[in-house]
């Protein structure tokens, strides 16, 4: 026999509020209905169900070990219909509301910054809070929407959503100046004889890999930075070889202000993402945000 409870979601919630009320009475009453009512929709679930749901007597109704079940599966039922009914009704609005927004360097800088103006062309009630940090924040404790640009680094909790965004290409870095002093690595145990210098979320801060899996210790780097831009600018002073992403230092690599090393030996590429609390659906404001992000990054890297 077909036992499919899909022509009967209307009885499996009235049995959900005969539970939750704690009888047939005060479920009535809150589905506006008449108790006999409420008792027959019990009645054609258990007869569908060829179980008993419900003990019943004058005073009080108890679950069947079936009816615990039953009810539970059922909750979760109603609950996905609630997810659904939230959803659409997002769809019909226009996004709107306060957005935090904490962005890497070199992650706003070329992909958010240039752009703005027609995010909110597109999006005119959002009110967006945009912080341009190299920090990983505490979620816990900061009010923060959305982390964007950032690796799968230690400090991101392994509960955010994770969205991949790009892949960035790293290369090591150094200046004219810096190589006339040390010399030219030509290959990677010979960077154990050079100086270092980092970024400080890169952990750990003194090892470089390559693509093929290998690496290389260095000494402890002479000089830690919290600003990309800072970075490239130390590296082009001459203070160190650097780790830089590539994308970010075309000007100056063309230029000849600085020179990447090791050609022949590539550093592996590394996937950047939008990190969010997890929720059973995107919030409408987080998604036309990523969506525009994506869409401006694609259009950028790809044409």
């Amino acid at each position: 026999m077909n036992k499919s409870l899909k022509p009967y979601l209307s009885q499996l919630l009235t049995f959900i509020s005969v539970v939750e009320a704690g009888g047939f009475h005060k479920a009535a009453h809150k589905l506006n209905l008449s108790a006999p009512a409420v008792s027959k929709q019990i009645k054609i679930l258990e007869a569908r169900l060829e179980h008993n749901l419900l003990e019943r007597n004058t005073r009080r109704i108890k679950l069947t070990e079936m009816g615990k079940k039953v009810y539970e599966l059922a909750k979760a039922l109603e609950q996905q219909a609630d997810t659904l009914d939230q959803f659409i009704h997002t769809q019909d609005q226009e996004p709107e509301g306060k957005l935090h927004v904490l962005a890497s360097l070199f992650t706003g800088y070329p992909y958010i910054l240039p752009y703005l103006k027609e995010f909110f062309a597109r999006y005119p009630k959002i009110q967006l809070t945009l912080e341009l940090a190299e920090r990983i924040p505490d979620l816990n404790q900061e009010d923060i929407d959305l982390i964007v640009g950032y690796s799968l680094l230690p400090g991101i909790p392994d509960t955010l959503k994770a969205k991949r965004l790009f892949q960035g290409t790293h290369a090591l870095c150094a200046s004219k100046a810096y190589l006339a002093e040390h010399g030219m690595p030509t290959t990677p145990l010979e960077l154990e004889q050079h100086v270092l210098i980092n970024h400080m979320l890169r952990q750990p801060s003194n090892v470089i890999m390559f693509a093929d899996g290998s690496s290389v210790y260095m000494p402890p780097p002479r000089l830690l930075l919290n600003n990309p831009e800072a970075l490239i600018q130390a590296c082009m002073d001459g203070l160190g070889i650097a780790i830089l992403v590539e994308e970010f230092v075309q000007k100056q690599l063309q230029q000849e202000a600085l020179i990447k090393l090791l050609p022949n030996y590539p550093m592996p590429t590394r996937d950047v993402y939008a990190f969010y609390r997890p929720t059973t659906f995107e919030q409408l404001k987080i998604r036309v945000f990523l969506d525009f992000l994506q869409e401006r990054i694609h259009k950028l890297k790809y044409g």
